[in-house]
C-alpha cells in the first residue's frame, strides 16, 4: 500500500527534489520516468534532467533545472536508505498510475476510430440490396 493517494503539484515537486537531490536514485528511476506523467510546470524539468543525463552523462545542476525548468526547487539534505525505500516504491506507483492514465486517454482516440468505422461499415450495409427483394415471383 502506498502513502500518497492523490499526485498534486506538491507530490510531482517532492518528486522531482528527491530525483535532483541523489543522482543514484535519478540513474535507477531514468527508465520509467516521462515528462507527460508531469504536470506542465514541471515536463520541462524532466525533459532537461533526461537530455542532460543522456547527452553529458550527468546531471544538470540545480542552477540549470530552475533556470532552464523556470521552477525553484531545492535540494533535500539527509536522505537516508529508508527514504530511498520510500521513494522508490511512490515514484514507480506514480508512473504506474500515470502511464496507465496515459493509456486510457490515448485509447478514446483508437475508441472514437474504431466508431468512425463501425458506422461507416453499416451506412455502406444498408445501401445494399435486401434480401429476397422482387425474387418472390415464383
Amino acid at each position: 500500500m502506498t502513502d500518497i493517494t492523490s499526485y498534486t503539484p506538491e507530490i510531482e515537486e517532492l518528486f522531482l527534489r528527491f530525483l535532483i537531490s541523489d543522482p543514484d536514485l535519478f540513474s535507477r528511476c531514468l527508465n520509467i520516468v516521462d515528462p507527460v506523467y508531469f504536470s506542465r510546470k514541471y515536463r520541462k524539468v524532466v525533459e532537461l534532467m533526461q537530455s542532460h543525463c543522456e547527452h553529458h552523462n550527468s546531471m544538470p545542476t540545480l542552477d540549470q533545472v530552475n533556470a532552464v525548468g523556470g521552477v525553484k526547487l531545492e535540494r533535500m539534505d539527509d536522505i537516508d536508505v529508508e527514504h530511498h525505500d520510500w521513494f522508490l516504491k511512490e515514484f514507480e506507483t506514480f508512473c504506474r498510475h500515470k502511464a496507465l492514465e496515459k493509456a486510457i486517454i490515448d485509447s478514446t482516440d483508437d475508441l472514437e476510430e474504431l466508431w468512425c468505422c463501425r458506422r461507416k461499415d453499416q451506412s455502406s450495409s444498408a445501401s445494399g440490396l435486401g434480401q429476397g427483394l422482387g425474387l418472390g415471383v415464383f
